[in-house]
């Protein structure tokens, strides 16, 4: 599902999924009217044509506030501020139509809705018409396009957008590949502490791709992102630990790291701390992350789950679970469930 960018949720409301509630949750009821004026003079307003009174006007009804909850005046109204390129009803109605919140979920309208805001200069807007161009969710796939918006919401300092244009430049996607420019823009957004582009910059040092390979400054990126909580930083961390990259091995840093990513669901994380647990004899820590893995869909956590599992003598579940990575052709599986068939 895609993941549209929010404004921070400032109020919650509890007990009632609502328009207003979407409303809420991209921070746009910040700028509606008092709630001290006259609810007479507020519809009054609104039927005169006044955008901020109808969008105003639409937020009550969506959360019942001095009237009765009506979605289909709720979005009437909303409707018609957006018309009236009033932005934040605009967003609104973008998130209404994306999540299908009192409307039929339809991508396309949202995605017009976003491009509206996004064209009056909302950068939240821009990003998220960029993520569905990217993606090709309402539209067919156009990363030229989702380039533009990426690039004009990161300008305005939006740091996911920051981030995302830097994996664009990166990977040569909808642009002519940079890395130049790509280290740029991670940089900007790691100064705004996003957890990815940490994890980006490490491993553009790490793999020397366009740049001279440097293992100091990959675990220097590396350790700023894991201590702020970015699970693959933190993942990377624990792998250095285990003796990669000129550091010396350190266990218990290795597991520790290792289980702060795979606590966060990192799945490579997962599959690396039942491995180690396993090798270190800690069957049943290694059956924790293993089935966690597992779970996930991922077959190396199916194969070690069932080697766990076989040293647990229990053998028709680990023929089960082996099978399922067997299915996705997972070969260390492939041999171990012919092992335990011919025995």
């Amino acid at each position: 599902m895609i993941k549209f960018f929010k404004i921070p949720d400032f109020i919650k409301i509890m007990g009632r999924i609502s328009l207003l509630s979407t409303f809420l949750l991209a921070g746009l009821c910040l700028a509606s009217i008092s709630h001290a004026q006259d609810l007479d003079a507020l519809v009054k307003d609104a039927q005169s044509g006044n955008a901020a009174a109808q969008f105003e006007l639409a937020t009550r009804y969506g959360k019942g506030d001095g009237l009765p909850v009506d979605m289909e005046k709720s979005l009437y109204w909303l409707a018609t501020a957006a018309a009236q390129d009033h932005i934040l009803a605009q967003m609104g109605l973008a998130l209404a139509y994306s999540n299908g919140v009192g409307v039929t979920r339809d991508m396309e309208s949202a995605l017009q809705w976003w491009e509206r805001a996004a064209r009056q200069g909302q950068h939240s807007a821009m990003y998220n018409a960029a993520l569905m161009y990217r993606q090709g969710i309402g539209t067919p796939v156009n990363p030229q396009k989702a380039f533009e918006w990426l690039e004009r919401a990161a300008k305005q300092g939006l740091p996911p957008a920051q981030n995302m244009l830097g994996e664009m430049y990166f990977r040569g996607e909808g642009v002519h590949q940079d890395t130049k420019k790509a280290i740029q823009w991670y940089e900007r957004a790691a100064a705004r502490e996003v957890g990815p582009a940490f994890a980006s910059l490490g491993a553009i040092y790490l793999q020397g791709n366009g740049v001279d390979q440097d293992f100091k400054k990959a675990l220097d990126w590396f350790q700023k992102g894991a201590d702020l909580g970015d699970p693959e930083c933190q993942k990377n961390m624990g792998l250095a630990y285990l003796g990669r990259w000129g550091v010396p091995e350190d266990l218990p840093k290795a597991v520790t790291w290792l289980g702060k990513a795979a606590k966060q669901g990192n799945i490579s994380a997962q599959v690396l701390l039942a491995k180690t647990y396993l090798e270190h004899g800690k069957t049943a820590l290694a059956g924790e992350w293993a089935q966690a893995a597992a779970q996930a869909g991922d077959p190396k956590g199916m194969y070690l789950w069932g080697r766990v599992l076989i040293l647990q003598d229990n053998r028709p579940l680990a023929a089960r679970v082996l099978g399922e990575a067997a299915k996705l052709g997972y070969e260390p599986a492939i041999e171990l469930l012919e092992k335990i068939n011919r025995d």
